[in-house]
């Protein structure tokens, strides 16, 4: 649950190309840190770690802007990160029907992923996330000839597709006050995390090809600034495609 909500988080909270957030585990769990000690984050962000026994940890829930807590918790618990947290918002998994901040009358929490929520229709099917992820990629096949169409894709770059369609609603949110520029910087950043995500790294593959799946390599995985014109030209062109 917490690797699924940072990995949304990584690629969902992106608003400025200068900003930084710091994304805190609170954990005695090892398999995070191993997973993510080298994964460049491509801006100022952060992905820290803080071991439950440490001293630090009350002072890292007491600075928090906002609290998720991804496992199932003992009231005694949640009651204890109220208290270090000082009444700012806790989000707080709690699967069953009645959750137990009920018993606590507190408004700063707030329970999530109820099973009949988390399984609806829409979140199974996610149609629409799909037809928008769909048209996206005729755009971009339509702007940019030899692309394969969608259904000789491998699940990644579909998948790739499917991470810009659901970046959608934060890019035309932003595009007001924000120049094409700026958010081409943006979605290149979310297009570099998430194949950093994936085990993605830089490299020049065979055939000056951009990308070598089996070896899991990317030309592009670089700065926005170390981009050639050309590429800088496609970022354009997919922010463009993906508010219009």
């Amino acid at each position: 649950m917490g690797q699924s909500i940072l990995s949304a988080g990584l690629l969902i909270n992106l608003f400025h190309v200068d900003q930084q957030v710091d994304y805190t585990f609170i954990t005695d769990c090892h398999s995070y840190e191993r997973k993510h000690k080298d994964m460049e984050l491509w801006n100022a962000d952060r992905i820290c770690y803080v071991s439950k026994e440490d001293r630090t940890a009350d002072e890292t829930l007491e600075s928090a802007d906002v609290v998720i807590v991804a496992d199932e918790v003992s009231l005694d618990t949640l009651q204890t990160i109220c208290v270090c947290t000082r009444s700012k918002d806790i989000y707080y998994y709690a699967p069953n029907k009645n959750p137990i901040s009920e018993l606590l009358h507190m408004e700063s929490l707030h329970p999530f992923g109820k099973t009949e929520q988390i399984f609806s229709n829409e979140n199974i099917r996610r149609e629409k996330m799909l037809e928008n992820a769909k048209e996206l990629h005729q755009k971009y096949q339509e702007k940019h000839a030899g692309t394969e169409n969608w259904e000789n894709l491998s699940g990644f770059l579909k998948w790739s597709n499917i991470s810009a369609s659901d970046y959608l609603d934060v890019m035309k949110q932003l595009k007001p006050g924000a120049s094409d520029e700026m958010l081409a910087k943006l979605e290149h950043i979310r297009w570099s995390r998430f194949y950093s995500l994936n085990y993605w790294s830089y490299g020049t593959p065979k055939a000056g090809k951009n990308r070598d799946e089996k070896l899991k390599i990317h030309k592009c995985l670089v700065r926005y600034d170390e981009l050639t014109q050309e590429e800088k030209e496609k970022n354009l062109d997919v922010v463009k495609q993906m508010y219009t």
